[in-house]
């Protein structure tokens, strides 16, 4: 028998680069993470020149990360579709004294780079004794013959005593001969993306870890913009995370956890700040191979009211910016929760089934949290593809559905809005009803047979009449 190999085409650049990461806005965040995963505490973008086509335009991504040395650049970063994240090589002691949870994984999002530029030149250090390190990529050279073997494509090394950036350690990307025009109104987007990038709220070292923004050639557009009093668009400055309970939404809430070993499932509702229900369950997401567990999911109900305090915070209406949004240990999934390309659970499709009676995507907003190691969620390497279509996605599609989004259906629209819900008529209910009588209420709320404890509003029927 003889043994053959596989040879791989200098266009498998193509493949793993530019034709997968088909969005600029996703190739910074894919740079930005990794930062993140070098266990930087500080990130800074630079975009200089990009407002017109130039040869002098560029982009560069400075951390201060752990850097990489001759070993690192060698066997990791020029390891095509290697993770170091992935199979546990990285310094324990990094990730001892960062407590991160690492937000990559597939050793491809390096090639970010060549989706923004045709040129790359990166600068590292990992100690401040060593020199710095210095490597050239010309991704041209990799697309003049296909016949040319990826391997034997040679990109440039150097070591250098001083670099044009001030580097300590960490690492510096500089991105020459763009794809892009990077215009006002695209950098602001940009800006309002990475605000939703980092989802603070499920902590995994988030607040230690601050991205900058710097466009000089937008200063005087940001004076403008200030003077106009319109300070959510300014490009310059620092990316603060965005959580929607900032916003203090007179709508109504739900917040459903699945307990981080899956057993339970607890539902709180509120409305208006007042608090109706709290209920925990069995949780019935579970088959053979797996079962949900360590999610949390917030969702709001947008009424007209919470709607204009939305658009007054943000300087953006809700219908522009988004609906449900899934992030895993903090990091986005993308593009999951935008409007137009990111409702991967169907929610438009089902609200045409009955305009009355459900919510769409203009309706919600909200976020779904997937924390722990919680492997069986993969996002697709197609960077802009969300979350690979499986058993884990099909279970947590349906968690969505009948424990979050139904009920909080059952009380923003059968109750606030109709006044009824099941058997029950909201206006002849009274706050005189004995006990049982809440219970059966807020069973038909949830349709739940398999509650363990229950808590209620003990007015609940005053805070309901005076909803209705």
């Amino acid at each position: 028998m003889t043994s053959l190999n596989f040879k791989v085409s200098s266009a498998l650049k193509n493949i793993i680069g530019k034709d997968l990461i088909t969005d600029g806005f996703v190739a910074i965040f894919e740079l930005v993470k990794n930062s993140f995963d070098a266990n930087a505490n500080r990130v800074d973008l630079f975009f200089n020149n990009v407002n017109i086509p130039s040869e002098s335009s560029f982009i560069v991504i400075q951390d201060n990360g752990k850097g990489m040395d001759i070993e690192d650049i060698q066997n990791k970063w020029l390891f095509v579709a290697y993770s170091a994240k992935k199979e546990g090589t990285d310094d324990y002691r990094d990730e001892i004294k960062s407590k991160r949870i690492q937000a990559g994984a597939k050793g491809i999002g390096r090639f970010s780079c060549d989706r923004l530029g045709r040129k790359l030149t990166l600068y590292t250090r990992r100690n401040l004794n060593d020199k710095i390190s210095k490597l050239t990529v010309d991704w041209d050279e990799f697309e003049k013959n296909m016949q040319e073997t990826f391997e034997n494509v040679s990109v440039d090394f150097d070591y250098v005593d001083e670099c044009p950036y001030e580097i300590k350690i960490g690492t510096v990307l500089e991105i020459c001969k763009l794809r892009d025009i990077w215009e006002a109104d695209k950098l602001v987007t940009l800006r309002r993306s990475l605000e939703k990038l980092i989802n603070p709220a499920q902590g995994n070292d988030a607040n230690a870890f601050k991205i900058f923004l710097h466009a000089s050639d937008y200063l005087s557009y940001d004076k403008a913009v200030i003077e106009a009093d319109k300070e959510f668009e300014v490009i310059n400055g620092e990316i603060k995370n965005f959580l929607f309970e900032k916003l203090d939404l007179k709508s109504t809430k739900i917040q459903v956890k699945i307990s981080d070993d899956g057993e339970l499932i607890t539902t709180e509702l509120s409305d208006r700040g007042n608090f109706i229900y709290q209920l925990k369950e069995v949780n019935p997401y579970i088959n053979k191979s797996f079962r949900l567990s360590n999610i949390n999911v917030f969702l709001f109900a947008l009424n007209a009211s919470s709607k204009t305090t939305f658009t007054q915070y943000m300087g953006i209406r809700p219908v522009h910016f988004g609906s449900v949004f899934v992030y895993k240990n903090g990091f986005r999934v993308n593009p999951i929760g935008e409007i137009g390309r990111g409702d991967v659970f169907g929610i438009d499709g089902r609200k045409q089934q009955g305009t009355s009676r459900f919510f769409g995507t203009r309706d919600l907003i909200g976020r779904i949290e997937i924390n722990g190691s919680n492997e069986a969620f993969k996002e697709a390497s197609s960077r802009d593809g969300g979350l690979e279509r499986n058993e884990a996605f099909n279970l947590l599609n349906d968690f969505f559905f009948d424990h979050v989004l139904k009920r909080l259906e059952r009380f923003a629209i059968g109750v606030v809005k109709y006044g009824n819900i099941e058997n029950f008529d909201v206006s002849e209910l009274s706050p005189e009803f004995p006990k049982d009588i809440a219970l059966e209420f807020i069973s038909a709320l949830t349709k739940s047979d398999g509650i363990i404890d229950i808590t209620f509003n003990p007015n609940i029927f005053d805070v309901v009449s005076n909803r209705y």
